[in-house]
């Protein structure tokens, strides 16, 4: 689209302003409609509490991390201390699906666990009982 200003001596100023406002409010609409966002599963697990999420309240996270420049790595462990809230047998933990995961434990024994995304969804031997 092209426009055109004819600059009189004394409405120049406020017609071009004018011209430049109609203009930017057109391609501001324009942008404003024709991004629709569509929500995929990944940014419902990030984004948004859920069943998995609400049950507990962490109150400390103890990290050992061990860094190898020169083989590029990260190690470590995360132990996690939380409140139970109410009663659920599913836990939802967020970790970037480039790191792998070698296991997870509750009093020293493995949980079953299923990865989707950057979400980690923990099995709970049973179910988690209030104030645990």
């Amino acid at each position: 689209m092209s426009i055109f200003i004819i600059k009189a001596p004394r409405f120049g100023i406020v017609l071009h302003g004018t011209i430049f406002f109609l203009f930017w409010f057109q391609m501001a609409h324009a942008q404003l409609t024709s991004q629709k966002k569509t929500f995929t599963h990944q940014d419902s697990l990030r984004g948004g509490l859920n069943e998995n999420r609400t049950w507990f309240d962490v109150s400390a996270y103890e990290l050992d991390v061990k860094i190898d420049i020169k083989e590029r790595t990260i190690k470590g462990e995360c132990t996690m201390e939380y409140k139970v809230l109410k009663s659920a047998d599913k836990m939802q933990i967020d970790l970037f699906a480039q790191y792998e995961i070698l296991s997870i434990n509750r009093f020293g024994l493995p949980l079953e666990y299923k990865r989707d995304g950057n979400a980690i969804i923990v099995q709970m031997p049973q179910r988690e009982g209030l104030g645990m």
